[in-house]
């Protein structure tokens, strides 16, 4: 691979990478309650489900992804469905904890911690239960 191809894909992957998506809004729902462990064991989540991407595309998987409408569609519901979980047991717990007084802070300490375990899962599952990278994988790779 010449320069000028490695800084065309480093371009497109950069451009992916900052784009908003269901990994920055979790990312923005936990960190700030769950405290900066919580939202770099996601990010390594997030990252172990790219490898996972690119593994399944190496052999082949996101190709079959790619062909099949029905397998594409199935995975992409699985993933709604997981992501309307995620938001449907956070509206629960606003909805049922005290409503915060502005001229007080949130106690932080006082939340549950979510356990690194589940956060790392919570990242990983959110990012490769979303069939665009896989889709990713199998168009731009292969131009590089």
């Amino acid at each position: 691979m010449n320069s000028g191809d490695y800084l065309t894909f480093l371009s497109i992957v950069a451009l992916i990478v900052v784009s908003p998506g269901a990994n920055l809004v979790l990312l923005l729902q936990a960190t700030p309650m769950q405290g900066r462990v919580t939202g770099v064991v996601m990010t390594l989540g997030f990252g172990a489900a790219i490898i996972s991407h690119a593994m399944l595309a190496l052999v082949g998987v996101g190709a079959l992804v790619a062909a099949s409408v029905t397998l594409f569609t199935i995975i992409k519901f699985i993933g709604a469905g997981y992501l309307i979980w995620l938001g449907i047991k956070t509206l629960r717990v606003a909805l049922t904890s005290a409503p915060a007084i502005a001229s007080q802070p949130i106690n932080c300490e006082a939340l549950p911690r979510m356990s690194v375990g589940r956060a790392f899962v919570r990242g990983y599952l959110t990012n490769i239960l979303n069939p665009k990278p896989a889709i990713f994988y199998v168009a731009a790779f292969p131009s590089f």
